[in-house]
């Protein structure tokens, strides 16, 4: 820490203390205005934002959409299992639940055995009826866009109404479709969100309380997370943008960053007190010596999520923003709040008396002296580490599959197995064909070749149907015979252009693109250079869209080491210093990667933005250790000894850091949804891993290098005596 810096935070204290309360009510009343915003905040869980918005693919899905209509994303389902569909008196159940699901609002088509498909409009599944005939669909088309899920959501409701009202005994219904799906996922999400951080909160809470025995503590190292989450919150509702499956993430970076920082503050404020400073000097001298390693973990944090802003996605740009002006307020109201209130509410018995503080002191110098007196032990351990860390790399894998989140058993991951079996299903990418010289397809030569190639692309195993705008192709397993009937409204009026219908279940992002690279390659193969194929549809947006945001949260991953380098090198102002805090950085990431790939856990949205909290987590505690040992060096004694000082001083804030933020992120195992889960998980082992790493193998380095540097120097000595 430099002097002038002292000079400076020493004087933003005074200054701060001489108003008494009135920062504190001024920024109170900045929160509460805020928090009146939050009336207007408007969430959109839906899968919308993830989409390809902009370039060539989503151009040429609107070009699609406006000649034939939105296939993937325009119906809804409703499955009806039990009873004979071809007896007049089910069959005339069908035809009332039928003319009810007609009648309502923003129902544009209806399709059921009562009432078949209309002239010359697409055909979104491969057949109304299975084999046995005891289970039939009911289909509805509405006339509201795919992303306007808020609109959808009183339909679906009603649609679920009139089918299910009356229904005999027997007969049970099952409801599918995009946009059913998507209503379900977007409220499992913002009901896990709200117990999780429930449970978040309250178990930081019981680790802080445990950690000091003060709930006064408690509620001051929270008091600037909370005042930050709510400014936040409340600019984001003020600039109109929606809390997005991305963008929840930000009261959980706020708490984590917010709240590490705290413990820090007062932890340097026990010593002191330990010391026998007055509270108010134990405050100033705090402020003095943690404003800089605090500002320096926030500008490297900040960086990281500065690096979203080369994303592609607008969802994931909007995230890095939020989460860059959150981590600024949480620095801001940490220091104007915890100096005031520490000091103001210190408590009569002492913290250092409390049973996590005893715990924490005593664990810190246990691995002190191990890390000192065993460094090569510990960097052995470490090497072990990372070794089997990347011998599972070739079992990691990218790939974002949304019903995979609900769980198998989920009800509707259950319904859309039942109809991917049963009808085809409604996942899938559309084609669109055409011949590159502009002629018919209607004719002979044309309509074979693509007959040919449409009952092709069925063979394939991934594939559950194709339905072929020149001939009907029910490439359906268990569906009844073919149909020859040419499908109208799968072709141009023009007869240029045919639209070829694809389902497949749920493959997730690299099993869309290996199904897409297939259908390319078997087109190119069975049509040859006369003909020209594109890949369209809301089905493709999305998965071009997750896989684009998987991209670029690695990429923006890679960009956060190149930007955060040379802060730390600033920050520290010793080269070797900033070396050697590398490796204790990469140990967290690669036991965090090769635990994902050895326990199945795929990279996707959730697991690679909380790799990106969990090492923040692991390069700011690093920060620390540094920024304390460099101050201990450059007081009198040896090298071990300023270890032993930086270790006891810094060393019970990392066991409280971890401990406190394992216990909010292992509550995300209570959540219902499989992606949750793995996020609580994946930063419980990252995290664990970080505090090995800053507590045993960043000592062990410097242990090592500076036996390292008094060997040379009595080598170097010795030489020069005997010269």
């Amino acid at each position: 820490m430099s002097r002038t810096a002292a000079i400076i935070y020493g004087r933003f204290f005074d200054r701060l203390w001489s108003y008494g309360w009135w920062p504190q009510l001024t920024l109170l009343l900045v929160v509460c205005i805020a928090a009146v915003s939050l009336s207007a905040i408007r969430f959109d869980m839906s899968f919308r934002p993830l989409f390809v918005d902009d370039g060539k693919i989503a151009a040429l899905t609107d070009e699609f959409e406006e000649e034939f209509g939105q296939i993937s994303g325009a119906w809804i389902a409703a499955i009806l299992v039990g009873g004979d569909w071809r007896s007049p008196a089910d069959g005339a159940l069908l035809a009332r639940i039928t003319e009810g699901v007609a009648s309502l609002p923003h129902v544009a088509e209806v399709i059921s055995l009562y009432k078949p498909q209309a002239a010359g409009s697409l055909p979104p599944v491969a057949q109304l009826l299975t084999k046995d005939a005891r289970s039939t669909v009911i289909l509805a088309r509405l006339d509201l866009p795919l992303a306007d899920l808020a609109g959808r959501r009183p339909v679906i409701a009603a649609f679920r109404a009139v089918v299910s009202n009356g229904l005999p005994e027997g007969v049970a219904v099952h409801f599918t479709g995009v946009s059913v799906v998507e209503d379900v996922y977007a409220t499992e999400v913002l009901k896990s969100l709200a117990v999780g951080v429930g449970l978040t909160i309250t178990g930081v809470a019981l680790m802080l309380w445990l950690l000091w025995g003060s709930m006064a503590r408690v509620l001051v190292a929270m008091a600037g997370t909370s005042g930050a989450t709510i400014l936040v919150l409340g600019l984001m509702a003020a600039t109109g943008q929606a809390i997005t499956l991305i963008s929840s993430m930000v009261p959980t970076v706020i708490m984590v960053i917010g709240v590490a920082d705290a413990i820090h503050m007062v932890g340097c404020f026990d010593a002191l007190r330990r010391r026998g400073r007055s509270p108010r000097e134990a405050a100033r001298l705090m402020v003095q010596e943690m404003a800089i390693p605090c500002l320096l973990t926030t500008l490297t944090t900040i960086g990281g999520f500065i690096a979203l802003r080369a994303a592609d996605l607008p969802v994931i740009r909007e995230f890095g923003i939020a989460a860059v002006i959150g981590i600024a307020f949480a620095y801001l109201c940490n220091q104007v709040l915890v100096p005031y209130l520490v000091a103001k509410h210190d408590p009569v018995v002492p913290v250092t008396q409390a049973v996590g503080a005893r715990a924490a002191r005593r664990w810190s110098a246990v691995c002190g002296r191990f890390a000192i007196a065993r460094a090569g032990t510990v960097i052995v351990c470490a090497a072990v580490l990372v070794v089997v860390g990347l011998s599972g790399l070739d079992r990691l894998q990218f790939d974002q599959r949304f019903n995979n989140e609900l769980g198998p058993g989920h009800p509707v991951a259950v319904d859309q197995r039942l109809f991917e079996r049963d009808f085809g299903g409604l996942l899938g990418p559309e084609l669109v064909i055409s011949r590159r010289d502009g002629q018919n397809l209607l004719t002979p030569e044309s309509n074979e070749a693509l007959q040919n190639f449409c009952r092709t692309l069925a063979t394939d195993q991934r594939v559950l149907s194709v339905i072929c705008g020149s001939d009907q192709v029910l490439a359906h397993r268990g569906a009844s015979p073919a149909a020859k009937d040419p499908q109208m409204g799968l072709m141009s009026a023009d007869g240029r252009r045919m639209v070829a219908v694809v389902r497949v279940g749920d493959l997730g992002t690299s099993g869309a693109a290996s199904l897409v690279e297939h259908v390319r390659e078997t087109a190119s193969a069975m049509l040859g250079p006369y003909f020209e194929l594109r890949v369209v549809g809301q089905w493709w947006l999305a998965q071009r869209g997750m896989a684009g945001l998987i991209d670029d949260m690695v990429r923006s991953f890679v960009w956060a080491f190149v930007l955060i380098a040379p802060l730390v090198l600033i920050g520290l102002r010793q080269g070797r210093l900033a070396l050697v805090s590398v490796l204790p950085n990469l140990v967290p990431l690669v036991v965090a990667i090769g635990f994902m790939a050895w326990a199945g856990i795929s990279v996707r949205i959730g697991t690679a933005m909380v790799l990106a909290i969990a090492l923040g987590i692991a390069v700011d505690d690093s920060l620390h250790v540094l920024a304390r040992y460099r101050q201990e060096r450059c007081r009198a004694g040896g090298a071990n000894y300023a270890l032993a000082r930086t270790l006891g001083r810094t060393g019970p804030a990392l066991i409280a850091t971890t401990a406190v933020l394992t216990v909010g992120f292992l509550s995300m195992l209570s959540s219902g949804l499989v992606a949750i889960r793995d996020m609580g998980m994946v930063a419980t082992v990252t995290l664990i891993a970080a505090l090995f790493s800053d507590l045993l193998l960043l000592p062990a380095q410097i242990a090592l290098l500076e036996r390292y540097r008094r060997r040379r120097s009595s080598q170097r000595t010795a030489v020069e005596g005997l010269a």
